[in-house]
């Protein structure tokens, strides 16, 4: 149903896949550990991974704030296989964008939420990897959203959205043209 050309059965899909994470809730890296069993079993050869199967909720008004909420909940399992080839963070960080930047004055709680989750993953990453120094864009683009999440980024909201942007290019070597391509269709329906 992820697969749907239908948006009521693809959104049907995206909401059961959040049944299925709540459920799993310790479980989930089991779970994606057998779905790349079977994925492999069925010699599935275009699968995309789960997070390239939610990416599309992004594009779909209805479904725009469940697929950012579900790709927070991929945040904890991004390693597994299952979840699939596609940067997870560039893609949140770029999907969410619309929404930080319309809510910049008055974060909602979704904003809150991405922003504080970023932060935590980011940070984990940084102390993992030991690269720890001054000038780690990791650690740059965690304080940039640090400070989104506290309200306390003393520029206006273009300022951080031009430092996001640079810090997660330099920390994260994206595909350019694959999120600027999503940034376009995302911010079509705004």
């Amino acid at each position: 149903m992820l697969e749907s050309n239908s948006d009521n059965e693809y959104l049907l899909a995206l909401h059961l896949l959040d049944k299925v994470f709540d459920a799993a809730a310790s479980d989930k890296a089991l779970c994606l550990q057998r779905l790349s069993k079977t994925v492999s079993q069925l010699d599935w050869k275009n699968y995309s991974g789960v997070v390239g199967l939610i990416m599309k909720g992004a594009t779909i008004q209805s479904g725009y704030e469940l697929t950012l909420l579900l790709l927070l909940k991929c945040l904890e399992v991004i390693d597994e296989p299952a979840m699939g080839p596609c940067s997870l963070i560039p893609l949140l960080i770029t999907s969410s964008m619309p929404l930080l930047l319309l809510n910049f004055e008055v974060p909602t709680p979704l904003c809150l939420s991405i922003t504080r989750k970023l932060t935590e993953f980011l940070s984990e990453r940084i102390t993992e990897t030991e690269e720890q120094s001054l000038d780690n864009p990791l650690s740059h683009l965690s304080s940039m959203m640090y400070k989104y999440a506290e309200r306390c980024f003393p520029r206006d909201r273009f300022q951080w959205a031009k430092c996001v942007f640079k810090y997660m290019y330099d920390g994260l070597a994206p595909d350019h043209t694959q999120l600027f391509v999503l940034l376009a269709e995302v911010s079509n329906f705004s």
